[in-house]
């Protein structure tokens, strides 16, 4: 299993949790780091 893979599945996580406590702005700076992979 890639390490890219692997960081991006960590990522959505990370922005799963913070749409749960209504941190959207640790999640749209999730979401870019994703966008920028």
């Amino acid at each position: 299993e890639n390490p890219e893979e692997r960081r991006g599945q960590v990522l959505i996580l990370l922005v799963e949790q913070a749409l749960r406590f209504h941190d959207y702005k640790a999640a749209s700076m999730h979401c870019q780091e994703l966008m920028a992979t």
